[in-house]
């Protein structure tokens, strides 16, 4: 499970004066490492544990330990803790390091990120796609949903049509129904199984009007992402149904 713990940003340490003693020389590496890997690199985030990585190789060994970037992928996109999810992640290259190197969107993340928008064009190749979909209100988490598609061989023309979906809302709905819609961040990844790739799409911009409307009974606002090998459109609805609100990810 995702950690709970507030993570960390490395600030550089300036080194000991040349009249420090040696417990103010002591190192990192003087912690024992199972209090390092337990208790301290769980509380980075993933460019202090890319930066921690580059000083040593036990540093580096330690900072691939698989559950570690596996704890930052469900806390990041919650829909990667989705048990089929959780499989595909686990047949890429490096597991979950990998995933999150394709998908975060700052490159030194890894040494061979650079090389992705490259290997994104075989994500084209395929007859499985799987849409990874978390929706946050401000910080919190409203919904997340994994959506398994054929697409017959190759990509299709026409953008991905999300069907409807009827999550366990979290969150205060009213807040989400009556305030702006810049508040929702919506996150979308693109996953090829078969290829072992995946590419995070950008909500680049709100579709059509940006404002909720209220018509037949419904508050809607519309999203569409885009990335290298797919756009995906879709839409956040309100609905009012036997009394209450329900909130629904829609195909435009």
């Amino acid at each position: 499970m995702a950690t709970s713990s507030k993570r960390f940003k490395v600030a550089p340490m300036a080194p000991p004066g040349p009249g420090a003693t040696a417990s103010e020389a002591t190192t990192i590496f003087s912690i024992h490492p199972e209090i390092l890997q337990t208790h301290i690199l769980p509380r980075l985030d993933a460019l202090a544990l890319a930066a921690a990585s580059a000083t040593s190789s036990q540093l580096r060994d330690m900072c691939s330990h698989e559950p570690l970037w596996a704890n930052l992928s469900h806390s990041t996109w919650p829909s990667t803790n989705d048990p089929r999810l959780r499989h595909v992640i686990s047949t890429f290259p490096n597991g979950y390091r990998s995933f999150f190197s394709y998908c975060f969107p700052r490159s030194s993340i890894s040494p061979r990120h650079h090389h992705r928008y490259r290997s994104l064009a075989n994500l084209e190749r395929t007859n499985e796609w799987i849409l990874a979909i978390d929706l946050f209100h401000v910080d919190n988490l409203i919904f997340s949903t994994v959506i398994e598609t054929g697409t017959g061989g190759s990509f299709p023309s026409k953008p991905i049509r999300v069907e409807s979906i009827d999550p366990n809302c979290k969150g205060n709905i009213d807040d989400i129904i009556h305030g702006p819609p810049n508040k929702l961040k919506p996150s979308c990844i693109l996953i090829n199984p078969a290829r072992r790739r995946a590419e995070n799409l950008q909500s680049s911009r709100r579709v059509v009007d940006p404002s909720w409307t209220r018509e037949s009974g419904e508050s809607r606002v519309r999203f569409v992402f885009k990335g290298a090998a797919a756009t995906v459109f879709c839409s956040l609805v309100c609905e009012w149904e036997t009394g209450d609100w329900k909130l629904k990810l829609k195909h435009e």
